[in-house]
């Protein structure tokens, strides 16, 4: 059950800079294929933005970012396979949120992918404010505003035909 998985043994935090190899191996699964010395520098530079969700100590999901003027840019975020769709990547965006506003920032940008991760945003708030057609080595064809999900949907389907470009996301 859902709930019974949640409440028990479940601690979501900053993540302990000893616990830097696990969430790079998740990061580097799911996410960035970032260098591990690179991950230690922006490890150091944001410590209050690198997320741990632990089952029973052992780290299931992981959230980061930076900070870019006055937004905090969520730059990744994901939970292991065999826990997915159970919640655990809203509480741990929940979290995320609350240590953005402890450093007083009120606005988190997010980048998003297609498939069933592009409703992961909408359905914890966000509203998406632009689409952005990318290629393989992800230039960007093409930026547009969008107001609203349904907008955006209706102007990938231009940017697709028009660009036909490896992805286009929100």
């Amino acid at each position: 059950d859902f709930m019974d998985f949640k409440a028990v043994n479940m601690e979501i935090k900053a993540l302990p800079k000893e616990d830097l190899n696990k969430f790079w191996k998740i990061q580097n699964e799911y996410l960035d294929k970032w260098d591990f010395d690179y991950l230690k520098k922006q490890y150091s530079k944001y410590p209050n933005l690198y997320i741990g969700c632990y089952k029973d100590r052992k780290l299931i999901g992981i959230a980061y970012g930076f900070i870019k003027g006055k937004i905090v840019v969520l730059q990744g975020i994901a939970v292991e396979y065999k826990v997915w769709r159970r919640g655990i990547g809203s509480s741990i965006l929940d979290f995320f949120e609350k240590q953005a506003k402890q450093i007083g920032k009120r606005t988190i940008g997010v980048g998003s992918a297609e498939g069933f991760v592009e409703n992961f945003y909408p359905n914890n708030g966000y509203k998406p404010v632009e689409i952005q057609a990318k290629r393989e080595d992800h230039y960007i064809f093409a930026k547009e505003s969008v107001r609203g999900y349904k907008n955006g949907l209706e102007k990938r389907k231009k940017l697709k035909k028009k660009f036909n470009p490896k992805e286009v996301i929100f």
